[in-house]
C-alpha cells in the first residue's frame, strides 16, 4: 500500500510540473465611435444678391449721408425633423476695413455705430470709403410662431460658447457684429425648434456726394457672411 501511495504521489507531481508550460496569450478588441448631431441647413430664400441698380451722383446728398430704401432679406435655418434644438446666429463683415461710420436713423442705433455697420467698398478715384449697410431685424419665427419684439443676444460671440439669454427690443438696434443672436420663446428664453426664420431689412447708406467721384461709375458692393451654431 505504501508503494501505491508513493506512485500516486509521483504521478500527481508529474502533472504539476507540466502546468507552467501551457501556452497563454491575451489581446483586446476596442470599440469606439462618435454620435454626431444632425446637421442644420442655412439658406436665404429671399435671394442673397440685393441690387439697388444705378444711383445718379446728382441724387446724392451733397453735405450729408444718403440712406437708400431698405430691401427685405430672410435667413432660414432648418434642422432635421425630430431634432429640436436651439440656435445662435452671428454675421461677419467680409470687408470691414471699408465700412464708413455714418448717421443713425431717427430713434435707432444703426449706421452711426461702428459695431453695426458692414463695408461696401472704396471709391477707385477719390479712394474714400463709399458708405455702409446695416441689417435691421424685423421678426423671428420658430416652428411657425412669430415674435416681432425681442431676441436673445450674447456679446461673448468670439468664443461661440455662451447661451444667449438677455433680451432687447428689435425696433431699436441694427445687428451688432460682436454678438450672437437667438430667437426667444414666450418666456424670453432661447426658443427650441426645428425651423427658424430671421427677417431683416438691409439698408445701405452712401457717403456725401463731395466724397464720391462724379466723373466715372463707382460700383459698390458688400457681403455679410451668416454663421449658425446649434446647442
Amino acid at each position: 500500500m505504501k508503494r501505491f501511495k508513493l506512485g500516486t504521489s509521483l504521478s500527481i507531481a508529474g502533472f504539476a510540473a507540466l502546468a507552467p508550460f501551457i501556452a497563454h496569450a491575451a489581446s483586446e478588441i476596442n470599440v469606439k465611435g462618435v454620435i454626431t448631431p444632425s446637421a442644420c441647413t442655412v439658406n436665404i430664400p429671399s435671394g442673397n444678391d440685393l441690387d439697388w441698380g444705378e444711383i445718379p451722383w446728382s441724387s446724392l446728398n451733397k453735405t450729408d449721408f444718403t440712406t437708400l430704401p431698405a430691401k427685405p432679406a430672410t435667413i432660414v435655418i432648418n434642422c432635421p425633423e425630430g431634432t429640436a434644438t436651439k440656435t445662435a446666429m452671428w454675421i461677419v463683415d467680409a470687408d470691414p476695413s471699408s465700412a464708413l461710420v455714418g448717421k443713425n436713423s431717427a430713434g435707432r442705433t444703426d449706421h452711426g455705430d461702428s459695431g453695426r455697420i458692414f463695408g461696401i467698398g472704396m471709391d477707385p478715384v477719390t479712394k474714400n470709403k463709399i458708405g455702409n449697410f446695416v441689417l435691421k431685424p424685423v421678426s423671428t419665427t420658430v416652428d411657425g410662431v412669430t415674435n416681432t419684439t425681442t431676441f436673445g443676444y450674447n456679446r461673448d460671440a468670439a468664443n461661440h460658447m455662451s447661451t444667449p439669454s438677455s433680451r432687447a427690443l428689435m425696433s431699436n438696434w441694427a445687428y451688432y457684429t460682436a454678438e450672437e443672436w437667438s430667437p426667444l420663446d414666450a418666456s424670453n428664453n432661447p426658443a427650441s425648434g426645428t425651423s427658424f426664420t430671421w427677417n431683416f431689412e438691409v439698408e445701405p447708406q452712401i457717403n456725401k456726394a463731395s466724397q464720391i467721384s462724379a466723373t466715372t461709375q463707382v460700383p459698390w458692393n458688400g457681403t455679410a457672411q451668416v454663421n449658425v451654431r446649434y446647442y
